[in-house]
Formats: structure tokens, sequence, C-alpha cells
């Protein structure tokens, strides 16, 4: 339906009034001759309204928007509200002269609402995210070709004087045009329009939530998120994350950092892990997933947290939960005076699943299985390589192996790299501070071996003993 008052449009006179009564329409023009409104007093026939308009030397397709719901249409006949059953403006709106290469229904329907309002009417961020490095995003089409398209026509097919505008895009930051007139990204990103700029811009910003409505974001780039906005969906980042507030509830992943100008607040469910760095004023009720180090200014309290790196609480606590720094962990205090259990570990421990001597143990088991699929795919291969006929159960047996042989290998790969950045010196040092107060109920575990503090302590050094193979607490002097 349409807000168009009647008196503003021009009533067409019937070509066939018993067909036009048999309908219940009445036609009505605009005063451009550019789009056609129908009064119904029954319920449409498309088909029959099609016909109809064609008597009237209208042969256009039929506007289907205005159709969509059959409750609104129903509304729509009954309060004699007029129906836009013609519509050439998207015809006439200006044209851009570059076609994007995503013919997606939320691509299509964003380039429909920027022809009809214009660059500057409508959100900047396109609907095209996680763009490659040099992919080819879209093409500039000719003056040749926009010069078709130029010329509009009146739902009569009458050539009007205004030529059609034509909107000419420049490119900005992340784009670069080539010889053959195809625009490709420079940056990993997401499409954005400022004005009439094409942009690929690699962070991807988050400043309120009607900024992102779509669930979890699985970006390439990096994210930025503004303030009291990540309580509501999940993020995954092929770099960094940066949170202005507090992660409530949410959970992140980052290939490179995290970084939270707040707290990390969790759940049951949600998840805070990344491959470089995690950093935060605090970490409560909370799962976190380091590959290196982790940073907490004001304490980590009943949650339980894998550092692959170090783990550093500058002024506060760990309190209950479980806590691993693999190279080491530095805290104000352990524990609290209510007892309450907190396990505290560094260096080699089998509660977490990859520290380094679980993955240098599963890498030679992983190898030894792999000699093993080896040994008995080398008859196979020679009885092949000889010319010997192959029995399909010997070719299914040779295609199962080749396949467990191929996934063990990833999995080889995957821990060498696992250890390549891991320094098992570091971890072979590791030991525990706590710079201020440690209360009963604390468990130290270092390298598989248990310390339990049954007696208040106060700024202790937590090491290994090789030649005793025990933990000793030590003085801790700060320098």
């Amino acid at each position: 339906m349409s807000q168009v008052p009647l008196d503003k449009l021009v009533q067409l006179d019937p070509v066939d009034p018993k067909l036009q009564d048999f309908l219940g329409v009445t036609l009505y023009l605009s005063e451009d001759s550019l789009q056609v409104y129908a009064l119904f007093s029954k319920l449409p026939n498309l088909k029959e309204l099609s016909n109809l308009l064609k008597i009237h030397g209208i042969d256009e397709e039929i506007n289907l928007e205005s159709f969509s719901e059959a409750e609104r249409i129903v509304e729509g006949v009954k309060n004699r509200e007029p129906f836009l059953v013609v519509d050439l403006y998207p015809k006439i709106a200006p044209l851009p002269d570059i076609d994007f290469l995503d013919n997606s229904k939320t691509v299509n329907e964003y380039w429909r609402k920027l022809r009809r309002m214009g660059p500057e009417s409508i959100p900047p961020r396109l609907p095209i995210i996680n763009i490659s490095k040099g992919q080819k995003l879209a093409k500039r089409i000719s003056e040749a070709e926009l010069e078709k398209y130029k010329t509009t026509y009146d739902v009569y097919g009458r050539k009007r004087e205004a030529l059609r505008k034509i909107i000419s895009f420049k490119l900005g930051s992340g784009v670069e045009e080539h010889e053959d007139r195809t625009i490709h990204a420079v940056t990993t990103g997401y499409l954005v329009l400022r004005g009439s700029e094409v942009d690929v811009i690699d962070t991807y910003r988050i400043s309120t939530i009607a900024d992102w409505e779509g669930g979890r974001l699985e970006f390439i780039g990096s994210v930025e998120v503004g303030p009291k906005v990540l309580q509501n969906f999940d993020i995954s980042a092929g770099k960094d994350i940066e949170v202005q507030g507090t992660c409530e509830g949410a959970s992140l992943e980052a290939q490179g950092e995290i970084i939270l100008r707040e707290g990390i607040i969790g759940n049951q469910q949600s998840v805070v892990s990344a491959g470089r760095l995690i950093k935060a004023r605090y970490a409560n009720q909370a799962k976190i997933i380091c590959e290196q180090d982790c940073e907490f200014e004001k304490g980590v309290f009943h949650s339980r947290v894998e550092a692959y790196g170090k783990l550093s609480i500058t002024l506060g606590p760990i309190q209950g939960g479980q806590v691993y720094g693999a190279n080491g962990i530095e805290a104000k205090t352990l524990g609290a005076s209510s007892q309450i259990q907190t396990l505290v570990a560094t260096g080699y421990c089998a509660d977490f699943s990859k520290s380094l001597d679980i993955v240098i143990a599963e890498q030679k088991i992983q190898h030894d299985s792999l000699m093993q699929k080896l040994a008995l795919l080398t008859p196979l291969f020679e009885k092949e390589k000889s010319g010997k006929m192959i029995a399909d159960s010997e070719r299914i047996t040779m295609q199962k192996l080749l396949a467990e042989v191929k996934e063990i290998r990833k999995n080889i790969l995957e821990m060498d790299f696992w250890i390549a950045n891991h320094d098992k010196e570091k971890c072979e040092r590791a030991k525990i501070v706590a710079k201020g107060q440690i209360f009963p109920g604390v468990i130290v575990k270092i390298h598989n071996k248990i310390y339990k503090v049954k007696e208040p302590m106060r700024m202790i050094s937590f090491q290994y003993d090789e030649s005793e193979d025990r933990i000793k607490a030590k003085p801790y002097r700060s320098r």
C-alpha cells in the first residue's frame, strides 16, 4: 500500500469498463507518469491486473512488494487504500558506475536502496564482509555501457527528457582498480561506502548494538567493540579483538590479541580464547584459554584460566577455580581467608590438555602410529607398482590407511607448530610467585607435583627442585 493521497494522482478512464468493474479496480497515475496505483473493491487477481494494465498501454512488471503479505492486502482492500502496482523510480534512480560481483540477496537489496535513496541516505557498511586480500570485488562499468541506461521512459514507454544520473564512485583505502576495470581488495576486511567512495576496512567497529544484529560475528580482520554492547552476541576474529567495556556471558575468539578495558564475566557456555595475548582488568567465573600470555590487573575469581605462556595478576588475587601459566604465575594474593580451594599450576601439568609435556608425548604416539600405517601401506604400494592385481578389499584398505595417514600428518604438523612456538626451557624453569598473602586451601602444582598450603604464608616463590623431585616454598624478595 501507499500513503500517497488520491488527490495527488490522476484517475485513468476505463478502457474496458466491464473488465474493470469485474475486477473491482480503479487505476490511478502519478503526475510524472512513473507510477501506477490501484484501488480495489475486492481481493486482487494479479494476472488479470497485468492484462488490464496492458489494455491501458502499460506493459511493465507489477510491483510484487505491494502484494507480499496476505494480511496487508486484506487490510488495504478493506480500508480502500491505494496499492502501488507499477513503480519505475528504481529505473530512473541514480546508477552506480560499478557493479559488485556479489549477487547475494542482501547485496542486491543494498543496491536497490542505494539507487532509490542515494549513497548519503543509507548506512555506509555494505553486507559484504570477510573479504580476502587480493579478492576481486567489482567491475567498473564502461562509459559505453552506462550510456545505454541514461535514457529513461515513463509507464507508457515514452522517452523522458530527464537523463538518469550516474553515481561515479571513487576508490578509497583498501582497494585498487586494475587495467581491465576490475576492483580488488588490497587488505582483508569488509566493504564500506563513504558517500560515493569505496573502502575496504580491516577493523570492524561496533559502537552500538545497531552496528551488528546478525548473531555471532565471524570476521576475517580485527574487531573493536564499544561499551555496553557485548552481552548480545559472540565474536570470532582472524586478528585482534578490543572491547571498551565488559565481556559478559559472550564467547570471544581471536587469532591475535584480546584486550578488554574492563573485565570478563563468564557463564557455563562462554569461552574467551586468543592466540597471542588476553588482557583485562579481571575475570570472574570465566573460562579463558590463551596460547601465550594472560594479564589481569585486579584479579581472577572462580575461573578456569589456561595460559600457555605466562599468567600475571599485577594488583589482585587468584581466588577459587583452576589457573595455569605454563611459563610461570605472578599474583599479589593466592586464595582467600575463607580457605576456598584454589589450584595454581605451572610448568608441566597433566590437568591442562596443551601442556608441553602432553603435546610432546602425544606427538611421539602419533609418529609411532604413522610408522605403523606406512608399514601396512608399503607392501600394497609395491604390489600395485609391480602390476599385480589389487583386490577390492585391499584397495578399500589402502584408501582407509591413506586417509588415516593424511589425518595423522596433519596432527603432527599442528603439534610441531605448537612445540616450536612454546619455550621448553621457560616451562621447565617456571615458578609461582605470590607477592602478598597465601591462604590455606591453595594447591600449588608444578611439573605434576603437588604442594598444599595448610598455614597462612606471605611473599613466597614456589619452585620445583629437580634434585629432590618436589616443590619448595622459598621467600620472595622483590628487586
